[in-house]
């Protein structure tokens, strides 16, 4: 009958160890727990907070963080072909070169670790180079498709309180719609993207996603899908959506090809 007053987690122990499955259980509970008690005024952070989380995160294997593994592939395979766009092909070696001097432009005109960067471009593969250069100097990624109405656009920029607007290729500039960026550290500081629902159903919200869980993410899927080394990816979707940012980053992640579409 309904309503239920059981939760049942079915895990793979072949995969998930009792530890971790006890974290993510009581992980859940904790969270809809806050739920049930909060009231029109309380934060979702607060909800998020809950102790259980850390214990998740030593329960729960690390994987290697997107950057590192995309680094340690550079090294190992420098001339493999990391990217290819239309006409345009770009290896290991080239892409990471990219990426590092990207990540110093944007520490040089003061982009920081915690910072929030809308990047404003179509949203193809050619992309990897600027989120993978935000993600090496620790801020967090918001890719804003052109292609979208302005004022959605500005809808955006304003909720997701981004503090720099970036065009590929150019220099990064303060976000004239959100405030200034903050001093203190903050949650955000383990965010690597902000991404926002469709708005089907209503207005769009805005989804983070931490670091850690974009790598294990990343682990999984390529693990799930025997991504190798020797494969050629293609990217079919937006990089705007989460989707295509798994078969994107996932390519990376394992040294593969990312073709776009």
């Amino acid at each position: 009958t309904w309503p239920t007053s059981a939760l049942h987690l079915h895990v793979d122990t072949t995969r998930v160890s009792p530890a971790a499955a006890g974290a993510v259980a009581r992980r859940v509970r904790a969270v809809l727990s806050g739920l049930a008690t909060a009231t029109g005024d309380t934060p979702v952070a607060a909800i998020l907070a809950a102790p259980v989380h850390r214990e998740i995160d030593h329960a729960v294997e690390q994987a290697v963080s997107m950057v590192e593994r995309f680094a340690e592939n550079a090294r190992n395979h420098p001339a493999q072909v990391a990217l290819v766009d239309g006409r345009v092909r770009s290896t290991y070696a080239e892409l990471d070169e990219l990426r590092r001097d990207d990540a110093a432009r944007l520490r040089a005109v003061g982009v920081a670790p915690g910072h929030v960067v809308a990047v404003h471009a179509p949203a193809s593969v050619s992309l990897a180079r600027t989120l993978l250069a935000i993600a090496t100097v620790g801020a967090t990624w918001l890719v804003v498709d052109d292609d979208l109405p302005a004022q959605r656009i500005d809808a955006m920029l304003a909720r997701s309180g981004a503090h720099w607007s970036l065009v590929p290729g150019e220099r990064a500039v303060r976000s004239t719609v959100a405030l200034p960026p903050s001093s203190g550290a903050s949650s955000a500081d383990h965010l690597a993207y902000l991404i926002f629902t469709s708005g089907t159903t209503g207005e769009p919200k805005v989804i983070a996603v931490e670091h850690g869980a974009l790598a294990r993410h990343l682990s999984g899927t390529c693990s799930r899908f025997d991504y190798r080394p020797t494969d050629v990816v293609l990217v079919f979707g937006s990089v705007a959506f989460d989707a295509s940012l798994e078969q994107l980053l996932g390519a990376l992640y394992v040294g593969a090809t990312a073709v776009g579409r």
